[in-house]
């Protein structure tokens, strides 16, 4: 099945999308580093984990423009698994975003990153109207953003495949009513 790991970063702050990418994209290796790992035998993939955990990062500059990608996203069924998203920004804030981007598209997972918000969590849960949001404080821990983007990119792929599982038992479920019905049939016709 096929594995969504696309992540929208909505953060106003040049610096912190920097840090996202970070934290996030595999780290380019120069070609004389590369020669050198060969020549001496690192095999080293991602030093946390060991695995290389590839994901297609999308940032906005501002709320307006999250919603705008994730409207855009979701029309060409290439939804986001996560978001990342500020609290504090020009124009609406992270809540107001929150808000939007589950009208759009109810699954995808949101984690509030932020160093302040003149909202309490309780604040924030009302206006977007849902409170299975994730809080993280700035400056965040480039660790704690990769196990967040892990988790929830592979919750939101098992939820996804859930939903195929269930409706593929469905279809089997009516072919197997019709060929009872049809046998059903055959045997009133024989009596």
């Amino acid at each position: 099945m096929f594995k969504n790991n696309r992540i929208l970063i909505v953060d106003d702050d040049q610096g912190i999308r920097n840090s996202y990418k970070q934290s996030l994209l595999p780290l380019q290796k120069s070609e004389t580093l590369q020669k050198g790992m060969a020549l001496f035998g690192d095999k080293t993939a991602d030093a946390d984990s060991g695995e290389t955990i590839v994901y297609d990062l999308t940032f906005a500059k501002n709320g307006e423009a999250g919603v705008e990608y994730a409207t855009q996203a979701k029309e060409q069924g290439n939804a986001y698994a996560v978001a990342f998203v500020d609290m504090q920004m020009p124009g609406i804030d992270g809540a107001e975003t929150c808000k939007r981007l589950w009208k759009i598209d109810p699954d995808i997972k949101i984690v509030i990153v932020t160093a302040f918000s003149k909202y309490t969590p309780d604040q924030i849960i009302a206006i977007a109207g849902r409170d299975d949001l994730f809080y993280v404080r700035k400056p965040f821990n480039t660790h704690e953003i990769r196990q967040f983007a892990r988790v929830l990119t592979h919750q939101w792929n098992l939820e996804r495949e859930k939903q195929q599982l269930i409706h593929d038992l469905e279809m089997a479920n009516q072919k197997l009513e019709k060929k009872v019905q049809e046998q059903s049939l055959m045997l009133n016709e024989c009596d």
